[in-house]
C-alpha cells in the first residue's frame, strides 16, 4: 500500500502547475527554464537571466513568466531550441529589450 502511496505522490509532483521563465530569441525561437512555485521566484531567475545576458553581442528579445507544469516543462528541455507555436507563452512580457 505504501509503494501506491508513494508512487501517486511522484505523478502529482509532476503534474503540479508552477511557474517558468521564457526567453524569446531573435531568430523566432524560445527556450523555457525553471520551474518554481511561486511567482515571486520565477521574476528573480529573470532577473537573474537578464543579468547573464546584459553584456552579450546577442542578447533575447523578451522575458516572459509562463504557467506550466513539471511534465511539460521537462518534455520541452528535451527539443532544445523550440520555435513552435503551440509552446505556451506569457501574458506579460517582463522585460523586452531595444534595438
Amino acid at each position: 500500500m505504501h509503494f501506491l502511496v508513494e508512487r501517486v505522490h511522484r505523478l502529482d509532483r509532476w503534474q503540479r502547475r508552477g511557474f517558468a521563465v521564457r526567453v524569446d530569441w531573435p531568430d523566432g525561437s524560445h527556450q523555457l527554464f525553471g520551474w518554481r512555485r511561486g511567482w515571486h521566484q520565477a521574476s528573480r531567475l529573470v532577473q537573474r537571466d537578464r543579468w547573464y545576458w546584459r553584456s552579450s553581442p546577442v542578447r533575447p528579445l523578451a522575458w516572459s513568466i509562463i504557467v506550466v507544469t513539471r511534465a511539460e516543462l521537462r518534455l520541452h528541455a528535451r527539443r532544445g531550441w523550440c520555435s513552435t507555436d503551440s509552446c505556451p507563452s506569457g501574458a506579460r512580457v517582463l522585460r523586452r529589450e531595444r534595438r
